[in-house]
């Protein structure tokens, strides 16, 4: 019997076309505006910046608060992905996720606006904290969010959809660049911490918006595990993975070795140029 047939099954995703239009369109402009909030805060060069305004040249405190912004990203679905393997309703922990994300930009702003200028070590640690809060929102959100995309959206037009959101997102962030340059250059007459913050809170709204597109996503049916698979024994089932098949194994390493050298380089670029070759701050 077909599954448009049963009585309580949903109808394949390639003849639900006004659902997969409908997370189509909202997943790109999701993402476009996902990569234009990020470009005014980039973790690689306007966090460095601003740590360095913040605090002194310091590298620890670049090292600090980028490590606590990438951190987020990765420990949530570890916990997650099992919990959400047996529900049918996932899409409320991504709207669930979206309202901590939210509130933790409006924090980031209000700490930059209002705290940075009287108690710079109290802010630094708040604000770090803060995007700490807002990626882990973000790798909270990431599983309910695959888990749309994956059942909604048919595997022929995956390609064009992450496309389309690179695409847009890259050409919105490309044009943020000469704001971002004007902000932080003398032109603006804005100091510091007055055009970070300025950077900080478009950076929110645009989130905001961001993340609410994606909230009226529709849900399709999901696949739903019968059982919960312990925490420790997924852990075991992965390293067995890992050991036992080669294109997993190397997948790894290279995820192991680019993480490393990224982290270890790139967000040290902006002191670098600060303190060796005359960089002004504009050039973020």
């Amino acid at each position: 019997m077909s599954d448009t047939k049963r009585g309580n099954a949903a109808l394949p995703v390639a003849e639900d076309k006004p659902m997969v239009r409908r997370n189509f369109g909202l997943g790109v402009i999701n993402g476009a505006l996902w990569m234009f909030s990020r470009a005014l805060y980039e973790p690689e060069t306007i966090l460095p910046a601003f740590a360095v305004a913040l605090m002194g040249d310091n590298p620890i405190w670049v090292g600090l608060l980028v490590s606590l912004v990438n951190a987020g990203w990765f420990w949530p679905p570890l916990v997650v992905a099992p919990a959400l393997a047996t529900r049918q309703r996932r899409h409320i922990y991504y709207q669930v996720s979206a309202v901590f994300r939210i509130l933790a930009l409006l924090v980031i702003y209000l700490l930059t606006r209002y705290l940075a200028p009287h108690h710079r070590t109290a802010a630094f640690w708040a604000i770090a904290c803060a995007y700490l809060v807002y990626t882990s929102g973000g790798g909270v959100g990431l599983v309910p969010f695959m888990s749309v995309v994956t059942d909604s959206i048919p595997t022929d037009r995956r390609g064009l959809f992450f496309g389309l959101r690179y695409l847009f997102g890259g050409l919105l962030a490309f044009g943020a660049g000469f704001w971002v340059k004007w902000v932080l250059s003398e032109d603006s007459g804005l100091r510091f911490p007055d055009n970070y913050a300025m950077l900080f809170g478009v950076a929110a709204l645009a989130g905001s918006v961001s993340l609410l597109v994606f909230w009226f996503a529709r849900e399709p049916e999901h696949k739903v595990e019968s059982r919960r698979m312990p925490l420790g024994r997924l852990l075991l089932r992965g390293l067995r993975r890992a050991w036992r098949e080669r294109d997993f194994h190397r997948l790894l390493l290279a995820r192991i070795g680019y993480d490393a050298g990224y982290g270890l380089v790139f967000p040290f670029l902006v002191p670098f140029a600060y303190r060796y070759l005359d960089m002004s701050e504009a050039m973020v």
